[in-house]
Order: C-alpha cells, then structure tokens, then sequence
C-alpha cells in the first residue's frame, strides 16, 4: 500500500572513496544521510538546471546519523559545510541523493 503522507525527510547512505593513510590503497567512508523529500516539480527543474553540487547539497542535505567523524559531530550549517568542503564530499553526497530518488524522478 502506498503512504500519501510521507515523511518530510529520509536518510540514505553516503559512501565517498578517500586514500587510506597507508599503503597505496583506497578506503570507503560511509554515514546516512539525512534529506529533504522534495517534490517532482523541484526535483524536474534541479535536473534541467544542473544545478552546482554544493547548491544542490546546502538545499536537500539536512542532517546526518551514525558516526561521521571519530569525534561527537552534531550537525548545523557550520558544521555540514565543514563536511561539504572535504574532497569530493558534495559529489558524494549529490550522487546519493541522486540515487535515492524513484527512478521515475530522474527520467527527465
């Protein structure tokens, strides 16, 4: 059965590839994250625009849950632009909430 009222956000996990401290070997970091359910006509012009990864990720990335970083990481906009402005980190979280979305939602 499907459910009308959906909540206003969901999570989703997040996975970004960094260099592992050692050895010449890659390593895979991963949290949920949390974003905002939007709907079809916001999501219909985000995908006609292009909309910039860091833009696309200050408007549906809005929080974060399980561990982030070895110390206590409460999000807030400080705190989500600190995550945002490691390397590769928007792509990252641009893809996932690009994945997350019905495949319908992505025809355009």
């Amino acid at each position: 059965m499907f459910k009308l009222a959906l909540s206003p956000t969901y999570t989703w996990p997040v996975a970004l590839e960094v260099a592992a401290e050692e050895g010449g070997k890659r390593q895979t970091l991963t949290f949920h994250g949390k974003f905002l359910r939007l709907p079809q006509e916001r999501i219909d012009e985000i995908i006609k625009t292009g909309l910039p990864d860091l833009d696309l990720c200050k408007e549906v990335f809005v929080g974060w849950s399980g561990p982030v970083f070895d110390e206590d990481f409460v999000f807030s906009e400080v705190n989500r632009d600190k995550l945002l402005g490691i390397a590769g980190m928007r792509t990252a979280v641009a893809l996932a909430w690009m994945d997350s979305l019905p495949q319908a939602s992505r025809k355009n």
